[in-house]
């Protein structure tokens, strides 16, 4: 790597790569001009050495985003990342190092991979028709994890967001989903559905509520009413980025609870018509509060040695959440009437949050995460687990046990773990061999990201001849 050039040297003017680049560059190319001048900079960083690369830097990001000199950075890398996020100066604040970007939801990626893994309990002690059905809290968590993460999304990075979702969420749900409709237009009994219909299945891959011939709006995915819910989410969102980006997530939030009440009072006749003014819809609020609660705490915290006294309070609101998760299911399917069970964002919902903001405070307040990185396999692979489990279920005691399996109780919490321990590899497998690399080829194909520091590029190789990747 060729060494720095004399300070005094470099005091005469910014690297010249990067002024050329800068008199080329309109400022009206916005805030996505970072991946344009992104190679540049890191190319400069590596052949002229930092502080040079700095001052350089500082001469692109100046005109551009208003940035100030006098607002140096202690780490140029994380400036060049909030560089490449946003020139937006105002939203700098909020990335203070690297680890803040990086180490934030590895706790989160457990608490996904628990929640799909309680899911398949609870439906496959539906399936061998046990008196006790558990697990369902498992879908409250993740509307409270979807609200949190699309905060953190939206506050790090909401360039192509509904791109980036679609990618995300579209290409698995819509080969499941085509794949059932064949089954069950050949083979109904195997997945234990009819033929659903043309119309049932363009809503079904749209996400949109469709009342079907048995009263219910299910989409042929069955557990797909999920994802009705998390595009709808997802949707608000988007609609409210384009009124304003600092508070798109407060906006979503006040326009679900507006339509949640509008639907509630107009109170609609179908099933379809009332899907969106569920009162579970509040969860994703539970998520977008526990990220700016979160944010406050953070800052006011900084400089601070953790307590022994809130580690505790962590651990027991972990404990008490885990308890009552089970407890308040059990109690809402099985003892309240109808009323009460619209009140499952508060019996599920409530403790569901306090465990994801337990978790996450666990992480970045005391940093106690998770490493394993199986673990977190499980996390990426719970979208496929949550969605398969269902068929693999329907097919083993279609299969094997002609429809249903009556044996003694003992032998039923046998086959509920084998149901749950034989989900989680097809999920993986499916994940690492189709999901995956379909995610990956998509977002190659669609997104547009700068390419990751010490990629040598054609305009790294321009901006520092004789540079190796690092």
């Amino acid at each position: 790597m060729p060494a720095s050039r004399d300070r005094s040297d470099a005091a005469d003017g910014p690297h010249p790569a990067l002024a050329n680049e800068a008199r080329r560059l309109e400022p009206s190319k916005g805030e996505h001009v970072g991946e344009l001048l992104g190679a540049k900079v890191r190319g400069s960083f590596l052949a002229s050495g930092p502080d040079e690369c700095l001052r350089s830097f500082l001469f692109v990001a100046e005109p551009l985003s208003g940035l100030q000199n006098d607002c140096s950075p202690h780490n140029l890398e994380t400036r060049y990342r909030i560089f490449a996020f946003r020139t937006n100066s105002c939203r700098m604040r909020e990335f203070s190092s690297s680890k803040q970007e990086t180490g934030l939801i590895r706790n989160v990626q457990l608490l996904r991979a628990l929640a799909a893994i309680a899911v398949v309990f609870s439906h496959a002690m539906l399936g061998l028709q046990m008196p006790v059905s558990l697990g369902v809290f498992g879908v409250d968590i993740f509307f409270v994890i979807s609200g949190f993460i699309i905060s953190y999304i939206v506050s790090v990075d909401a360039s192509q967001f509904e791109l980036k979702r679609i990618i995300r969420i579209v290409p698995f749900y819509w080969t499941a989903t085509l794949a059932v409709f064949l089954v069950s237009s050949f083979w109904p009994s195997l997945v234990q559905q009819r033929f659903a219909g043309w119309l049932t299945l363009a809503t079904s891959l749209f996400f949109i509520p469709h009342d079907r011939a048995d009263g219910s709006t299910y989409p042929i995915l069955l557990l797909g009413w999920t994802l009705n819910y998390e595009m709808y989410f997802y949707g608000i969102v988007a609609v409210s980025m384009r009124i304003s980006r600092q508070w798109a997530t407060l906006i979503a939030a006040a326009s679900i609870l507006t339509i949640m009440t509008v639907t509630d009072v107009i109170a609609p006749k179908s099933p379809a018509e009332a899907f969106y003014g569920d009162p579970i819809v509040v969860e994703f609020l539970y998520g977008i509060l526990i990220f700016y609660a979160f944010g406050r705490y953070s800052a006011k915290q900084e400089t601070r040695r953790p307590s022994g006294l809130s580690f505790a309070c962590c651990v027991v609101a972990i404990i008490a959440a885990c308890i009552l998760l089970p407890v308040n299911q059990y109690f809402y399917r099985n003892i309240a009437g109808y009323d009460l069970i619209r009140l499952r964002f508060l019996f599920l919902g409530v403790p569901a949050a306090v465990l994801v903001a337990s978790a996450v405070m666990l992480e970045r307040r005391f940093s106690i995460a998770v490493r394993s990185r199986k673990l977190l396999m499980l996390g990426d692979a719970s979208y496929v687990i949550y969605l398969t489990h269902l068929y693999l279920i329907f097919a083993v005691l279609r299969l094997v046990f002609k429809g249903a399996y009556h044996g003694p109780q003992i032998a039923q919490w046998l086959l509920v773990f084998l149901f749950v321990l034989a989900s989680i590899p097809v999920a993986i497998v499916v994940h690492l061999r189709f999901e995956q690399p379909v995610i990956s080829a998509l977002r190659r194909r669609f997104l547009h990201r700068p390419p990751p520091i010490g990629f040598v590029t054609p305009a790294t190789r321009e901006a520092a001849p004789g540079m190796s990747v690092v």
